[in-house]
């Protein structure tokens, strides 16, 4: 059977000999810093003080952190529930549908502490989605290495195989070919990030590339995890999808009324 065999060893080094460094948190972190320089680049060129940006996106990180463990957890609560300690253990995996939830409502929390009006806030997030997908984007180029967001068996010449030991897709049957779908994922975030830099001053009023952002990302997310080799959560529904069908559902009827009132709400950009 033709695939793409992947033998490179997800792990770079152990630091003090205990903590696993990984290409997947390096992808993570590059991936973070990417996104933060974009924020920063297109906030300049819209006249936003980079000191603006501090606080809300601080926020957003750490709800992000905070929310991307504890949706793993959840999720693989039947593994957990035998070590809790290893609850705490954040190396040792994460959910990105949960960092995308965490995000906003880090963003959320800190406006509603300072006294933000959600207009400004929006305005913020508007600035912060295009560097969000990206971080995405390039955190799934680790995924791809170290094989922990495999998909369902396949027989299509780009499918993976994983051959290092290290490599967490190998708790399938042997030999597993397997949809790439971190890739799938990349490709569709980045088209994500095309739509939301190409049609950047048509978006408009403020918040309105944000909830763009959150729902395409979230209908590739629902789609490609059909491909996902994850257990049902509610129903035959995995829990990546129960929760990006929500940010749809709350997303899209705002997005809509924004798109149809933009000449209402034109004053509050």
């Amino acid at each position: 059977m033709n695939s793409i065999t992947i033998g490179m060893d997800p792990r770079i080094t152990e630091l003090f000999g205990r903590f696993p460094l990984e290409w997947h948190g390096v992808m993570v972190v590059l991936g973070l810093l990417s996104g933060l320089v974009l924020t920063a680049y297109l906030a300049k060129k819209s006249g936003t003080k980079i000191d603006d940006l501090v606080g809300p996106i601080f926020a957003a990180i750490i709800g992000g952190i905070i929310f991307s463990r504890v949706f793993h957890v959840v999720d693989q609560w039947e593994t957990y529930s035998q070590n809790v300690s290893s609850i705490f253990n954040i190396w040792q995996g994460s959910s990105i549908v949960g960092v995308v939830v965490g995000a906003a409502i880090g963003g959320a929390i800190y406006a509603k502490i300072v006294g933000w009006s959600w207009t400004r806030l929006a305005k913020i997030a508007d600035l912060a989605a295009p560097g969000s997908i990206l971080g995405m984007a390039i955190g799934r180029i680790g995924c791809t290495i170290n094989g922990d967001a495999y998909g369902t068996a396949t027989g299509l010449p780009w499918g993976l195989t994983y051959t290092h030991i290290n490599a967490r897709s190998t708790t399938a049957p042997a030999p597993y070919v397997g949809h790439p779908t971190p890739v799938y994922e990349f490709i569709w975030d980045m088209l994500v990030l095309a739509v939301l830099l190409i049609f950047r001053k048509k978006l408009q009023p403020s918040g309105v590339s944000y909830l763009l952002y959150l729902s395409m990302y979230s209908l590739g997310r629902f789609m490609i995890t059909f491909l996902r080799v994850n257990d049902p959560y509610l129903g035959a529904l995995k829990q990546a999808q129960v929760i990006t069908l929500l940010i749809m559902i709350i997303c899209i009827p705002i997005l809509i009324y924004l798109a149809k009132n933009r000449e209402k709400y034109k004053n509050y950009t």
